[in-house]
């Protein structure tokens, strides 16, 4: 009798280790996922955003700024502009959300923008969004990277 109680006992017990390690699992998953689609869709949103720049498009604003910078947005250049448009954007979301960032956008090799929080110390998440140049010139890539956790 003392043998059953004891074996229904060791059951129960493994029974529970092994339903909250598979729940843990699935959680630990589902954050991951989540992480991991932060910074890309931070910045497919960030460049698909109408601006108060003549009613230009980020995407719009960015071809300019690594071409003619012609465009005037109320007194700042387009790269003034949406650098400051992204570090507004990004400090009432990532930053609230305890998240570090690097968001730079090049052609070819110059570096045009860059807006920063924090180094990312460890692990991060990287989306690299390409634009076309408006005149055939260097391929312009927005990236932006996102701290994991800890950063």
């Amino acid at each position: 009798m003392g043998l059953v109680i004891v074996v229904v006992l060791i059951s129960l017990i493994m029974l529970f280790v092994i339903q909250f390690s598979v729940l843990r699992a699935r959680e630990d998953t589902r954050q991951a996922f989540t992480q991991e689609q932060i910074a890309a869709n931070t910045v497919n949103a960030l460049v698909i955003t109408t601006t108060q720049c003549q009613g230009l498009d980020v995407t719009e604003l960015i071809q300019d700024c690594a071409s003619f910078r012609q465009l005037d947005c109320g007194g700042s250049t387009s790269c003034a502009f949406v650098s400051s448009l992204a570090e507004g954007i990004f400090n009432g979301t990532l930053q609230q959300w305890g998240k570090g960032y690097l968001f730079t956008v090049t052609s070819g090799s110059a570096e045009l923008i860059r807006v920063t929080r924090s180094a990312c110390p460890a692990s991060k998440d990287t989306s690299v969004y390409p634009i076309p140049s408006s005149v055939g010139g260097e391929r312009i890539a927005v990236r932006l990277e996102v701290c994991g956790d800890g950063g």
